[in-house]
């Protein structure tokens, strides 16, 4: 049976190496150059193998605590979940495997399913360190009070980034200059700008008409004098 301390080291690594896998895989995704995302490629594939050895072998070490045991009701509620997120990894695990070595047109679901990966592992790694962490502090101790500001601050900084981005996008998208087919079909035409750009419009047409009618009555007149001298 392994000791606390070893169990939260191998949990520690098994999210850093999914962590680092996810990491791969975006970064395969977003590089233009064959040969990077391949190496990449090859880098996830190891990092993903070595992963799931990890997890079996984490597995093994915590089953021998349930032997004799099982999930009797004598478990506390977050044994539970932890044994119910361990057992979720397995056909995920599978299924990515599988889809990645043999079913290639279903290669747009190994992004999805090595998300929820890395998510069901950070939350299987962080239930028993979370105990383990609230066991053994003191909450009038230092430790237990810098701990708490640095997990708000960390909130704090992280919701804020959040709010700045969004912030900065919609003003971005906002000084964006529309095109003249854009704002043509944002415009109605009963709206004072449309009714604007119409009365211009109208303005002009008469102008031109006028200005027909003139020429043609100036030529008219012309010929008659010229009929009338002769």
């Amino acid at each position: 049976m392994i000791s606390s301390t070893l169990g939260l080291a191998a949990g520690i690594v098994f999210v850093g190496v999914a962590c680092c896998n996810v990491i791969l895989m975006f970064e395969a995704g977003r590089t233009q150059n064959a040969g990077l995302r391949n190496r990449l490629v090859f880098l996830h594939r190891v990092g993903g193998y070595a992963f799931i050895i990890l997890f079996f072998t984490m597995a093994a070490a915590m089953s021998e605590r349930l032997a004799g045991e099982g999930l009797s009701n004598t478990l506390s509620t977050h044994v539970i979940v932890h044994v119910v997120l361990a057992l979720s990894l397995v056909p995920l695990l599978l299924l990515k495997v599988a889809i990645a070595r043999r079913y290639k047109q279903a290669h747009f679901l190994l992004m999805p399913l090595g998300l929820a990966i890395f998510i069901i592992s950070a939350v299987l790694v962080a239930i028993p360190a979370f105990s383990e962490f609230l066991r053994s502090s003191d909450p009038e101790g230092l430790t237990f009070k810098v701990s708490t500001v640095l997990v708000i601050a960390l909130s704090v900084l992280l919701g804020g980034s959040a709010v700045r981005s969004t912030i900065r996008r919609s003003i971005r998208s906002s000084k964006e200059p529309l095109s003249p087919a854009q704002g043509n079909a944002t415009i109605p035409h009963d709206s004072p700008a449309g009714g604007d750009r119409g009365a211009d419009r109208r303005r002009q047409e008469f102008a031109l008409l006028t200005s027909a009618r003139t020429t043609s009555g100036g030529e008219a007149g012309t010929v008659l004098d010229v009929s009338l001298a002769h």
